[in-house]
């Protein structure tokens, strides 16, 4: 196969080295352009070219690029020699617009097939070119021949687009239509005369240099201005033989003065602080489409004149047009987009139960937060956790820049309010009618603040109540952050007499071996020693086991009677956190001793099983009981269930 191409080159439809151009040696641009005459069927016709591809035994792809005018675009119908068979009519594959804006490329196909091998013409008239320097309004054609040959079968020369050719006066020009035939058939170039032209159509281009060499060099030493109509044939040699196959191409060489200001520009986008987001557009006034444009002096070209993923700084820009004319330069001061200040403002430090914290202390506004605990400009304490966090602030501008500023929140610990543990106390009976509260504060950041349900502020609150009360604490940290605390005090009414008559000394209500004593107050204390117990006895059915419970010091008894003969026992009661719980039983059986407070919670096991005649079991308190306070012993056997006051001191 036969095919004919340009030098490679750097930027597309740009296929000629322009020579005397200083430091730039700027690549010529080529696209289509063959001017012809307003005549009906053709006026808008800008040339083109017939091909071929063989398909074997005779069977050929015809290959039709032609090239219009944008707003009147026509159609091929070549007429064929040998009468071959039409397999499949002249279809359309595409229609392209060239990059001058507007030529469009119809570029079209067919099957045809010969049946006896020979040379056959393939053409196409009409009528006719518009105005040019060597070419009038004359007939255009389109022409080639298919030598059918069974021995040596062969393709058509496949020539680039490149129907114009555009150059600048004064500049020699050095043009090479290559050739690389894949079959390795010889292809001659020579200058052929365009169908509907004079023979001396190339007279005043030879006269100044114009030639065309076999190997497809063309050269022109003194380039004269105008639009230039050259016609080329290729022929095909096989074994030293032309084998008559051939095609024609016609194109124009363009010769212009360069008259290129310098270009206008428009700052798309300034760049954002320290990046590479700056957009500048060039736009070039005059000159021939289609353009390259640069930025930096001429060193570097693109086709879009669209530069992005620019910094700030200076730029010189340049625009070179399809003549390979260079504009004007143009200087252009890219500047950094000026943000403002961004400042971030936040409390030094939260409680952690503080509700949800609106962040508004971003400048300027309508940025965003990120950090530990925020969510939706909110920021949660609990969330983040206690200990210092960094949130930041990012300010972004109306044109993407964005800056960022951070600063530390503090998430204090959590504070916890304890009024202290419950308590019993005996109204009726000075010495022990009376207990105070103490307010404990953890967490959170002091100093500390109390305040009692009472209304004190005091952290220890002496109190002396007549009915079970609860007093409530709120304890405030010095960031307002508050908790709160309860305790119990329990209330045992123990006076014997409960009259107001006369001056009648107090009467105390003790238990002393299961019996009910009233003794005067006075005497108490020495009751007390005996294993008296404050309060009146209580006693239960005689089922089960009899049990026995003995602690180690010596001061009271349990404020109980007994469960069955002989009663269970504590002394002493009130007990120490150090006193030994002793447990015997006088007959076999199963039992559960339980210790636990007087909410009910923190409940205790302190045996579960089989206990023999007269076992003992000793149990230290400090092992099941942490705190002060009033707790219940529940004895239970197989028949009864018993529950037994114990006060630790």
């Amino acid at each position: 196969m036969l095919s004919l191409r340009s030098k490679p080159t750097r930027f597309p439809y740009m296929s000629a080295l322009h020579k005397g151009y200083g430091a730039y040696r700027l690549w010529g641009f080529l696209f289509c352009c063959l001017c012809i005459s307003f005549t009906a069927g053709a006026s808008h016709f800008r040339g083109g070219t017939i091909s071929y591809n063989d398909l074997g035994a005779g069977r050929y792809e015809i290959l039709v690029k032609s090239y219009w005018d944008k707003s009147e675009i026509g159609s091929i119908v070549p007429r064929f020699q040998g009468s071959p068979k039409f397999e499949t009519p002249m279809r359309t594959v595409s229609q392209t617009l060239l990059p001058d804006s507007s030529t469009v490329e119809h570029f079209q196909k067919q099957l045809v097939t010969w049946s006896k091998p020979g040379v056959y013409e393939i053409s196409w008239k009409s009528c006719c070119r518009s105005v040019g320097a060597n070419f009038d309004n004359n007939p255009i054609g389109l022409f080639a021949v298919v030598n059918f040959s069974l021995a040596a079968p062969s393709s058509s020369p496949i020539l680039q687009d490149l129907p114009l050719l555009n150059f600048q006066p004064g500049n020699s020009i050095s043009f090479s239509l290559q050739l690389q035939d894949p079959d390795g058939h010889e292809q001659v170039y020579e200058l052929d005369v365009p169908y509907g032209l004079p023979d001396s159509v190339y007279q005043k281009l030879q006269e100044t240099g114009f030639q065309v060499s076999s190997n497809g060099l063309l050269t022109w030493e003194k380039p004269v201005e105008g639009k230039w109509l050259i016609n080329i044939k290729v022929r095909e040699k096989i074994n030293g033989e032309y084998t008559g196959a051939y095609i024609l191409r016609d194109f124009i060489i363009s010769v212009a003065a360069c008259s290129l200001p310098a270009p206008q520009y428009t700052v798309v986008k300034r760049p954002c602080s320290g990046t590479y987001t700056g957009v500048v557009a060039l736009n070039a006034g005059g000159g021939r489409a289609p353009y390259q444009y640069s930025l930096d002096e001429g060193r570097t070209f693109q086709s879009t004149a669209v530069f992005d993923g620019l910094a700030s700084g200076d730029y010189t820009g340049i625009v070179v047009d399809a003549l390979g004319c260079v504009s004007e330069h143009v200087h252009i001061r890219l500047d950094e987009t000026v943000l403002p200040t961004v400042t971030l403002q936040l409390p030094s430090t939260v409680c952690f139960t503080s509700a949800p914290l609106a962040l508004t202390g971003g400048s300027p506004a309508s940025g965003t937060y990120q950090g530990a605990g925020v969510q939706e400009g909110y920021f949660y304490p609990a969330l983040a956790g206690t200990g210092t966090h960094t949130l930041s602030y990012t300010y972004t501008d109306s044109s993407g820049c964005g800056v960022s500023t951070s600063a530390v929140i503090r998430v204090a610990e959590a504070l916890l309010a304890d009024a202290g543990p419950e308590t019993l106390v005996y109204y009726g009976y000075e010495p022990l009618s009376c207990t105070t509260l103490s307010a404990r504060a953890t967490g959170g950041l002091g100093p500390y603040t109390y305040k009692w349900s009472t209304g004190a502020t005091t952290q220890d609150l002496p109190v002396c109540p007549t009915v079970t009360t609860t007093y409530g604490l709120v304890v405030t940290d010095s960031l307002g952050c508050t908790a709160s605390s309860k305790v119990t005090v329990i209330v045992e009414d123990v006076r014997g007499d409960t009259t107001t008559i006369g001056n009648k000394p107090n009467v105390v209500v003790l238990c002393l071996n299961g019996r009910v004593r009233k003794v005067i107050e006075r005497n108490v204390a020495k009751e007390l020693e005996r294993g008296a117990v404050l309060g009146a006895c209580t006693s239960a059915s005689a089922v089960g086991p009899a049990l026995t419970a003995h602690a180690s010091s010596a001061l009271a008894r349990l404020a109980a009677g007994p469960v069955l003969a002989p009663a269970i026992q504590v002394y002493p009661n009130p007990v120490s956190l150090h006193g030994v719980l002793q447990v015997s039983a006088e007959t076999a059986g199963k039992l559960k001793i339980e210790l636990r407070s007087l909410t009910g919670s923190g409940r205790k096991t302190l045996f579960d099983g089989t206990m023999e005649a007269h076992q003992v079991e000793a149990f230290e308190l400090a092992a099941h009981v942490k705190a002060k306070g009033v707790y219940l012993l529940q004895v239970t056997t197989s028949l009864q269930v018993a529950t037994f006051k114990l006060i630790v001191r």
